[in-house]
């Protein structure tokens, strides 16, 4: 099986968690056993975002899937250390 690979355009802000939420959590149902979540394109990202990366990590886990988030841009890993969530969820 291969990874569901999705990158993500513009924010990860409350005006487009919930669009993304569906999108994510879709791709999770699917037949992959790894989501690949390349953020290298986000150029904003608040503490929606933040708890939308958390909780699509905790459903991922539930599925047995792991999430891989890749390449993330400085807004997501700064809006990840406001938290201290970075290690958590980019290994860093």
């Amino acid at each position: 099986m291969s990874s569901a690979i999705h990158a993500p355009i513009g924010e990860l802000t409350i005006a487009v968690a919930a669009q993304q939420r569906e999108a994510l959590l879709t791709m999770l149902s699917e037949d992959h056993p790894d989501l690949l979540l390349d953020l290298g394109q986000i150029e904003a990202c608040d503490s929606s975002g933040v708890q939308l990366l958390v909780a699509l990590q905790r459903s991922a886990l539930e599925r047995g899937r792991t999430l891989r988030i890749t390449d993330a841009s400085a807004p997501v890993k700064q809006a990840l250390a406001t938290y201290a969530l970075g290690e958590r969820l980019l290994g860093d």
